[in-house]
């Protein structure tokens, strides 16, 4: 699945609305997105350099929800079912 990140939408928030439309995993039954990351700092990798600068580049991937969840430049994410041993981790 792929999601378009809005410039006025956090990450962390973009990857749990995609991840809870793209999982059947109850949220209520897994960890917290802070559990699994440290928001802030995804947050930051993605910043724009000098305060108004934006970055030309950027990826980051972690599973969350039983999902490979995949960040580029902060502007799009891919989500794709994590492998049976990415799930574990």
């Amino acid at each position: 699945m792929e999601y378009e990140i809005d410039s006025d939408e956090p990450i962390s928030l973009a990857v749990s609305k995609a991840t809870s439309m793209y999982s059947e995993a109850d949220p209520r039954n897994t960890q917290t997105l802070h559990e699994v990351v440290n928001t802030d700092a995804l947050e930051e990798l993605f910043a724009p350099v000098d305060g108004d600068t934006p970055r030309s580049s950027g990826l980051v991937s972690f599973v969350y929800r039983g999902c490979r969840v995949t960040v580029r430049n902060g502007e799009f994410l891919t989500i794709a079912q994590a492998t049976a041993g990415e799930a574990h981790e």
